[in-house]
């Protein structure tokens, strides 16, 4: 007869009236000892390539030539193995192409199973596969993996664009109808509020500029320059509604001050740092698939 299998998932008997063999099916490595030895990332090559090795037993060695390995495939990505098919107590499974789509990062499913009698009996380990944060190896091919995939998820509001060159986290070009991100925004952020780093600086930084450019399209429209009769302080806030806004003081605007708080910031920074301190520090964790990143220690 046959065992089902346990509440651990390996441990089984095979009996007939001639023999008994016992085994216990178990995945070695990766075991999650340290906790990120089942991270796997993918290369900076082109195409990139993340190899995701196996190793495991039945306990009984006339059974391990028998075992039989799969993983969760990725969308985009073409999987192989070494040796193939993938056979025996140690595996290599290698994806090769970034996907187009950050939710295919995250995590798979490694299994090891044996077959007797008909029968399948199987041990499961997840493992989590990552970008590298610096690569420009993604199907998009010039902007930063980073940029490229955080740009598809929740932490990204407003129309941007990447700016190689930019020197700042962010900027907004007046009169645009889009803003630009620059490579700093990957790293730990810096200004009139600080939020973190990494994709906490990206998404703050996008509330921070798509204030900047809600405000001047609604206010100005599609000029690089205010009205100086409506904009006497040139801080880029209209005049006659200074009295009414509050900054991140919770103090109104001086229409006649450019910079109203004298932080050493002019009131228009003032007013898009509001939007950006609403961004909460590790709220998009579960969605950052970077190496370096929110989860890659994990």
């Amino acid at each position: 007869m046959i065992k089902k299998p346990s509440s651990q998932g390996y441990t089984h008997e095979e009996i007939s009236s001639a023999s008994m063999v016992v085994f216990e099916l178990e995945i070695l490595e990766p075991n999650e000892n340290p906790v990120t030895d089942n991270n796997f990332t993918f290369d900076t090559s082109n195409p990139g390539k993340c190899n995701v090795t196996g190793l495991g037993t039945s306990h009984v060695s006339s059974l391990e030539d028998d075992l039989t390995w799969s993983i969760t495939s990725i969308a985009g990505s073409s999987l192989s193995s070494n040796p193939s098919p993938p056979k025996g107590q140690i595996v290599t499974f290698t994806y090769t192409t970034l996907p187009s789509a950050n939710g295919e990062f995250g995590e798979k499913i490694l299994k090891l199973s044996l077959t007797i009698n008909g029968e399948e009996y199987y041990d499961t380990q997840p493992v989590e596969i990552f970008f590298s944060r610096d690569g420009t190896n993604n199907p998009g091919g010039t902007a930063p993996n980073w940029y490229y995939y955080w740009s598809q998820t929740s932490a990204s509001t407003g129309s941007h664009m990447y700016n190689p060159s930019l020197t700042y986290d962010g900027a907004y070009p007046l009169g645009k109808n889009y803003f630009e991100i620059g490579p700093s925004a990957k790293d730990v952020d810096g200004g009139l509020v600080i939020k973190g780093e990494g994709i906490d600086n990206f998404g703050s930084t996008c509330l921070h500029e798509k204030a900047h450019m809600d405000y001047w399209l609604s206010t100005w429209g599609n000029v690089d320059s205010s009205p100086l009769a409506e904009d006497r302080d040139r801080d880029g806030l209209k005049d006659s509604a200074e009295p009414t806004m509050r900054g991140l003081n919770g103090n109104p605007y001086d229409p006649t001050l450019k910079d109203t708080n004298s932080d050493g910031y002019d009131d228009f920074e003032d007013y898009a740092a509001k939007y950006e301190d609403t961004w909460a520090i590790g709220s998009h964790d579960s969605i950052d698939w970077a190496n370096p990143g929110k989860q890659i220690n994990k």
